[in-house]
């Protein structure tokens, strides 16, 4: 992915974040390369807001009619919430296959962020204040089990990433041992010299 895309991809994301419209024009230092971009990337963020729109229907996350509903009382809100489900959900995929406790962690904590977000939505659309209060309540359980799900995470994370500097600190001290035989290997292998023991 190229360093211009990037830029413009942070650029929409924070100003999405502002809850604003983006507007690269206004923003400063910005190089008209970058400007001759802008029409490529808003064509591909609505695309990205599009499929994210589309795989959370088909996770059954957030219902056809409470999606249309956010969408048209609070598009910047709508707008946040699909980024933030589509990217929740390829973290997961990742996660999946790299390491199988903080996928678990990770899905968990995800699927209660769902849950609050569909708290929120039904909180803004009742009307009645002791249903509101109810509402509330629960938001704020869910909210304080979310916080000490995030909390897990970050120290399951601590301990994977512990231990590939654990196996990283072991290769850089056989590499260290082995260091001549590496460096030769590597010069034989550059002027086409053959190893007589290789296999």
């Amino acid at each position: 992915m190229s360093i211009r895309f990037l830029l413009l991809i942070l650029i929409i994301a924070l100003t999405v974040a502002a809850q604003e419209e983006p507007n690269i024009e206004q923003m400063p230092n910005i190089p008209d390369k970058y400007l001759k971009a802008k029409d490529k990337a808003f064509e591909n963020f609505d695309q990205m807001l599009e499929k994210a729109r589309e795989r959370i229907q088909e996770e059954n996350i957030i219902s056809q009619d409470i999606l249309e509903k956010m969408q048209e009382e609070n598009p910047a809100l709508y707008r946040r919430m699909l980024m933030k489900t589509w990217a929740e959900l390829e973290k997961l995929n990742y996660l999946q296959a790299k390491d199988q406790n903080l996928y678990e962690t990770s899905k968990e904590r995800v699927q209660l962020e769902i849950q609050t977000w569909k708290l929120a939505i039904k909180y803004r659309q009742t009307e009645d204040e002791t249903e509101k209060e109810s509402i509330k309540a629960e938001l704020r359980e869910k909210l304080d089990s979310l916080f000490d799900l995030r909390e897990l995470e970050k120290k399951q994370r601590i301990t994977r990433l512990e231990e590939e500097l654990a196996e990283l600190k072991e290769a850089v001290q056989i590499r260290q041992a082995n260091k001549q035989d590496i460096v030769t290997n590597r010069l034989n292998d550059m002027i086409g010299q053959k190893d007589e023991l290789e296999w």
